[in-house]
C-alpha cells in the first residue's frame, strides 16, 4: 500500500510534469481549485487578451458577491472560507528562476491597482524558507501586503490531504487508488470499490446504479473516502452512454450534485446540467421533480457564490418553470398524501434564488404559506412521512431558525410528531434543532428547543436523554453567564440519574457531579467546588470506569486544573482560606499517588511562576474575562450572587447560612430562566442596577418591600422557609417565586404593565412555567448535594471574601446583553416632528429667557455644561423652560392645602408659563433665583418628560435618572435628533 510520503513523491513529480510540459492553464486551473477548498470560495479567474491589459499580472482574484451588501446568512457555513472583503490577487508560475519571476509579478500586479490586497502565489518550483521570508519581507516594505508562497513541496502536501486529493486526481492524474486507503471500517464500501473502480466492471443496470451511487456520495460528504471521489464520478458517468432515459438523468444528477457539493465546482458539467433539464416539463414522478428542484437549487447556489459559470437568465427561466409545474400539479392533485408531498416540494422551490428575477433573492415568506398549508394538511395523509419533514426543518434551522414562524412552525409539527409516532420522536428532532441553533450560535434557541427536547424525553424508557438533555441546557445557561440556572438543571440531572432504577443512567451520575463543581468554579464558589468535588470523586469510584484515571476521563482534567488554580490563589487572596481548603482538600477520594500529583501542581511551583509573580491587578483582569462570580463568593457572613443580564446589574444579598442559601440561589436560578427565555422580545429595559436583599420569614407569604433610590433599584424580599408538600404547595410556591422574579423585570421595562403581561403571556404559551420548575424545587435537590450538617460544619460565615470591596465588571454575553440600537417604536420622522413642535412651542417663551441667561454668570455656566454635553437646541431650551416655570410655579402655588390640590396647582401654573400666559411674571423673573441643582433636576424631569412623549412609562417607584439618560439617549436618539431652525441663543 502507498504510503503518505510515496503519494507526496507521485504527487510532486506530476507538478514537475506540468514544469516541463509548460502546461500553465492545467496549472493556473489547479492553484484555483486548491484556492476554492483552502483560502476562499468566490475566486473569478483574470481575463485577456493581452491586447486589452492582459491578466495585469495576476491569474485570478477574488470578487464581491450580493452577500456582501447585508444579505448573508449569518452564522451559517454555506460561504465558508470567504469574508465579505474576500479580496486577494492569486499568481502563479511554473517558472525556474522563480524569485525573480514572483518580483516581477508583484511588481506588475501594483503597476496595475491601487488596492491593498494580500498575494498568494503558486509555483512549482521550490523556494528556499529563507528566500521565502525575504520575499515576504521586500513585498511587505514595498508594498504594505502580506504574501504567501505555495510552492512545489507545499502543494504536494496540502493535495495529499482527503478533502482535496480530487485535485491532484482531476488536474494532475494522479491514480485516485495511490491514496493509502483504508478498508477497515466499512467492508461494502471496500467491496464496492474494488469491483467497480480497480476491477472497472462495467455497469448496465438499476441494481448498479444504486451501488455506485451509495459509494459516490459516501465519497461525495465522508472525508476518508474524499480521495476516491473523482474515479466515482467517472464510473458514475458510464451511465451517461447507456439506453435508459432513467438511468441517464439519474446519473446526471448524482455527478452533478458530487462535483458540487465534494469538489465546489460545477462548471465542467455545464453541458450535463443543460441536458438535464432540457426535457424539465417531461418528469417521470415526484420524486424525479423533487431532484430536478434540489438541482436547481444547487446550480442557483453555485452561480451566487462564484462556484458555477452559467446565465442568471437560464436559470430564472427554469425556475418559473419549475413553479408553474407545481402550481399545475397542485391543481390536478386529489390524493392527500400526494398533496403534502407537492406541497413540501412547492415550499422547497420557493427558495429557488432566481425565482424572482435575475437577481438573487432569499424567498422565506411564500416558503412559511406552504409549510403551514403542509402542517394543516398532514394530519388527513397518516402516511406521509413527517420525520423526513421535521428532518429537513433541522437542516434549515441554521438559515431561518430565528424567524418567530419556525418555531411556530416546530411547535406544530412535534406535536403532531408526537401523537404519531410519540414523545421520544419529537425529542429527537428538538435536539437535533438545538444543535443546529448551538452551533450557529444561537444559545437561546437552542436552550428553548432542548426544553422542548427534555419534557417530550421525560419517561422512564427514555430517562436517559431527559438527563443528557438538562445536562447540555446547564452548559448553555453556563456559557451566558447565567450560573444559577446552570446549577439548576446540572443538580436536577445528577437527582434523575441517582433515583433512576435504570443502571443505564448511573454513569450520568458523576457526569452531572463533576460539572455542578465545574459550574461552582466559574461562579466563584470556590469553597463549594471542594465541598461539591468530595461528593463527586466518591460517586466517580463507584460508577466509572478506571476512576482516576486522567487520561481516560476529561472531566478529571479540568478540575484538576481548577483545583491547582484555587490552591496557588487561595493565599494571595487570604491566608485565613488556606486551611478551609486544604481541610475539604484532603478529604477528596483520591490514592496517595493522585492526590501528591495534583497537590504538586500548586505546591511545587517555581517562585516565578505564573500564579506567584503576576500582579493581582491583572489576576482580577483575568477572573473578570473568565469567571462570572467573584471568588470565594460562597464566604462571609453574608454572600451576595452578582451578574449582568439585559443591560441590567442584578445583585441579590443573603446571609450565608444553609437554609437560606438554598432559598436564594433558587429565586436566583428561576430569575436567570425568566430572564433568558425574554431575552427574544423587546421588553424594552432601562440599564439600571437591582438590588435584592433577601431574607426568611416566618409568615407563609412571600413579601416585598421596596427601598429604591435615584441610582438603583432595591428591594427587601422575605422568603418563607421550604416545606417538603404535596404538589400543590410547591406549584403555589414555584408560582410565587416566578410573580416575584417577573415583578423585577417588569418594573425595569418602560412597557406598560398591560403591555409586558402581553409578552409575558407569548413566553408563557411557549413553556416558560415549565422551565422554571423540574422534577424536584431547588432546595430539595441542593440538600441531595451538600447536606445542611455538612454545610454549617464548614463555618462559611467566620470567612471573609477575596478583596470583597473591589467592583468587578463581569462580561455580558451578546445574546443576552441589553440592546442598544433604536427601539422598534423609535420613528425619526416622528422625533424631528416631536422636535419642530419644542421648537415652535418654547421659542417665544426662551425669547424674554435667553437675554437673562446670556448675562448671568451661573446660568451661562450652566447653558455651556448642556451645550458640551452634546444636547441639542431643542433640549436645553426644554430643560431651562421647564426650569423656570417650576420655580414660578413653586414660588407662587400656595402649600397649605392637600398634596393632591397642590400638584394640582402647580401644574396648572407651568401650564400658563409654558403657553405663554404669564409673561408679566417672565418678565420679572431674575434667573440667578434658581440654584443650579434646580436645572439639574429639570435635566432629569427632561427625560422623564420625553419618555412620555413616546408612550412609556417610567415603572420605577424612584426613577434612576442616569440609566433613563442612557435608555433615551441609545434607544430613541435624542442627542442625535433636531432639525433646522432660526438661531436661538444669539452672543
Amino acid at each position: 500500500m502507498t504510503t503518505i510520503q510515496e503519494l507526496h513523491g507521485q504527487i510532486r513529480f506530476q507538478l514537475e510534469q506540468l514544469k516541463s510540459l509548460n502546461q500553465h492553464h492545467a496549472f493556473e486551473d489547479l492553484a484555483r481549485q486548491f484556492s476554492r477548498q483552502r483560502i476562499c470560495r468566490n475566486i473569478l479567474p483574470a481575463t485577456g487578451p493581452v491586447g486589452a491589459g492582459g491578466d495585469q499580472g495576476r491569474d485570478f482574484e477574488t470578487y464581491r458577491t450580493f452577500l456582501d451588501g447585508g444579505y448573508q446568512i449569518t452564522g451559517t457555513n454555506l460561504f465558508q472560507g470567504s469574508t465579505s472583503d474576500g479580496n486577494v490577487f492569486f499568481a502563479c508560475s511554473l517558472k525556474q528562476k522563480i524569485v525573480q519571476k514572483i518580483k516581477r509579478d508583484i511588481k506588475k500586479i501594483f503597476s496595475h491597482t491601487s488596492e491593498k490586497r494580500p498575494i498568494v502565489y503558486f509555483c512549482v518550483e521550490n523556494v528556499p524558507v529563507g528566500r521565502r521570508h525575504e520575499l515576504q519581507k521586500w513585498c511587505h516594505d514595498n508594498y504594505g501586503v502580506n504574501l504567501e508562497v505555495f510552492d512545489g513541496n507545499a502543494l504536494a502536501e496540502n493535495l495529499a490531504d482527503p478533502e482535496i486529493f480530487w485535485i491532484a486526481t482531476e488536474f494532475l492524474h494522479v491514480p485516485s487508488d495511490a491514496f493509502p486507503y483504508r478498508n477497515d471500517d466499512d467492508d461494502w464500501y471496500a467491496r464496492d470499490r474494488e469491483k467497480w473502480i480497480v476491477e472497472k466492471i462495467p455497469p448496465y443496470n438499476f441494481a448498479d446504479f444504486v451501488d455506485i451511487k451509495y459509494c459516490l456520495r459516501k465519497a461525495t460528504f465522508e472525508k476518508d473516502q474524499k480521495p476516491d471521489l473523482s474515479a466515482w464520478i467517472a464510473v458514475m458517468e458510464k451511465f451517461f452512454d447507456l439506453e435508459s432515459p432513467d438511468l441517464r438523468r439519474r446519473a446526471q444528477y448524482e455527478v452533478c450534485v458530487a462535483a458540487l457539493r465534494g469538489q465546489n465546482n460545477l462548471d465542467k458539467y455545464k453541458s450535463v446540467v443543460r441536458e438535464y433539464f432540457s426535457d424539465i416539463e417531461n418528469f417521470s414522478n415526484y420524486t424525479d421533480l423533487m431532484d430536478r428542484t434540489v438541482l436547481l437549487n444547487y446550480c442557483s447556489s453555485a452561480k451566487r457564490y462564484g462556484e458555477f459559470d452559467i446565465e442568471t437568465s437560464y436559470l430564472h427561466t427554469l425556475s418559473k418553470k419549475l413553479v408553474n409545474i407545481y402550481e399545475e400539479q397542485l391543481d390536478k392533485v386529489s390524493f392527500t398524501g400526494a398533496r403534502c408531498q407537492l406541497l413540501e416540494m412547492r415550499a422547497y422551490a420557493e427558495t429557488l434564488a432566481f425565482l424572482d428575477s435575475e437577481t438573487p433573492n432569499l424567498r422565506i415568506d411564500g416558503a412559511f404559506s406552504w409549510w403551514k398549508e403542509l402542517v394543516d394538511t398532514v394530519d388527513s395523509a397518516p402516511l406521509y412521512p413527517l420525520e423526513h419533514f421535521a428532518d429537513f426543518l433541522s437542516v434549515m434551522t441554521p438559515v431561518i431558525g430565528t424567524d418567530p414562524r419556525f418555531l411556530e412552525l416546530t411547535t406544530k409539527v412535534d406535536e403532531k410528531l408526537s401523537h404519531r409516532v410519540g414523545g421520544f420522536a419529537a425529542a429527537e428532532k428538538c435536539r437535533d434543532r438545538a444543535m443546529a441553533f448551538y452551533k450557529n450560535g444561537h444559545i437561546i434557541f437552542a436552550i428553548d428547543h432542548l426544553h422542548r427536547a427534555k419534557i417530550n424525553w421525560f419517561s422512564a424508557e427514555t430517562l436517559k436523554g431527559t438527563i443528557i438533555t438538562s445536562r447540555f441546557i446547564a452548559r448553555c445557561y453556563e456559557e451566558l453567564g447565567l450560573m444559577y440556572a446552570a446549577k439548576y438543571y446540572v443538580l436536577t440531572a445528577a437527582y434523575l440519574a441517582f433515583h433512576s432504577p435504570d443502571d443505564n443512567v448511573k454513569d450520568q451520575i458523576s457526569s452531572a457531579i463533576f460539572q455542578a463543581a465545574e459550574i461552582s468554579y466559574s461562579a466563584g464558589e470556590w469553597l463549594t467546588f471542594f465541598t461539591v468535588m468530595e461528593t463527586a470523586l466518591m460517586v466517580h469510584q463507584h460508577y466509572d470506569p478506571s476512576p482516576l484515571d486522567i487520561v481516560k476521563h476529561e472531566k478529571l482534567q479540568r478540575v484538576c486544573i481548577y483545583t491547582a488554580i484555587i490552591r496557588s490563589l487561595m493565599g494571595r487572596f487570604g491566608a485565613e482560606l488556606v486551611d478551609p481548603v486544604e481541610k475539604r482538600y484532603q478529604r477528596w477520594a483520591l490514592d496517595p499517588e493522585t492526590r501528591s500529583a495534583l497537590s504538586d501542581l500548586s505546591d511545587k511551583q517555581s517562585p516565578d511562576s505564573y500564579w506567584v509573580m503576576t500582579p493581582m491587578e491583572e489576576i482580577w483582569a483575568r477572573i473578570s474575562d473568565q469567571l462570572r462570580g467573584r471568588p470565594f463568593s460562597d464566604v462571609g457572613a453574608k454572600r451576595e450572587i452578582e451578574w449582568r443580564c439585559l443591560g441590567i446589574l442584578w445583585k441579590v444579598s443573603f446571609p450565608n447560612e444553609f437554609e437560606m442559601t438554598t432559598l436564594a440561589e433558587e429565586f436566583v436560578a428561576v430569575l436567570q430562566v425568566i430572564l433568558t427565555d425574554l431575552a427574544g422580545y423587546d421588553l424594552p429595559l432601562i440599564p439600571t442596577t437591582v438590588i435584592i436583599e433577601i431574607e426568611i420569614s416566618d409568615e407563609e407569604k412571600f413579601e416585598i418591600k421596596e427601598e429604591s433610590t435615584n441610582e438603583f433599584v432595591k428591594w427587601r424580599l422575605a422568603v418563607p422557609a421550604f416545606k417538603k408538600g404535596a404538589n400543590e404547595d410547591i406549584d403555589e410556591r414555584t408560582g410565587q417565586i416566578f410573580a416575584i422574579a417577573v415583578s423585577a423585570l417588569a418594573n425595569c421595562s418602560t412597557m406598560t404593565f398591560e403591555a409586558f403581561s402581553e409578552k409575558l403571556e407569548m413566553a408563557l404559551e411557549r413553556g416558560l412555567a415549565s422551565k422554571t420548575f423540574f422534577v424536584q424545587p431547588y432546595p430539595e435537590i441542593y440538600r441531595q448535594i451538600i447536606p445542611g450538617d455538612q454545610f454549617e460544619a464548614e463555618e462559611r460565615q467566620n470567612l471573609h471574601p477575596a478583596e470583597g470591596a473591589r467592583e468587578i465588571n463581569f462580561v455580558e454575553h451578546d445574546e443576552v446583553g441589553w440592546l442598544d440600537i433604536p427601539s422598534s417604536s423609535y420613528d425619526e420622522k416622528l422625533a424631528k416632528k416631536h422636535a419642530i413642535n419644542r421648537y415652535n412651542k418654547l421659542i417665544p417663551i426662551f425669547s424674554v429667557l435667553w437675554p437673562k441667561i446670556r448675562d448671568s454668570e451661573k446660568a451661562s455656566k450652566v447653558y455651556k455644561s448642556f451645550h458640551e454635553k452634546g444636547y441639542r437646541d431643542w433640549h436645553i431650551i426644554l430643560i431651562f423652560c421647564n426650569a423656570v416655570a417650576n420655580f414660578i410655579a413653586n414660588a407662587i402655588t400656595w402649600r397649605r392645602v392637600s398634596s393632591n390640590e397642590y400638584h394640582a396647582k402647580m401644574k396648572d401654573v407651568v401650564m400658563k408659563v409654558i403657553n405663554g400666559e404669564m409673561a408679566d411674571e417672565l418678565q420679572r423673573f431674575d434667573i440667578d433665583s434658581i440654584d443650579e441643582d434646580e436645572f439639574k433636576i429639570s435635566e432629569e424631569l427632561s427625560y422623564l418628560s420625553m419618555m412620555k412623549t413616546w408612550d412609556l412609562n417610567c415603572n420605577m417607584q424612584t426613577p434612576d435618572f442616569g440609566a433613563i439618560k442612557k435608555f433615551m439617549n441609545e434607544r430613541y436618539m435624542v442627542l442625535d435628533t433636531d432639525v433646522p431652525h432660526d438661531e436661538v441663543f444669539p452672543v
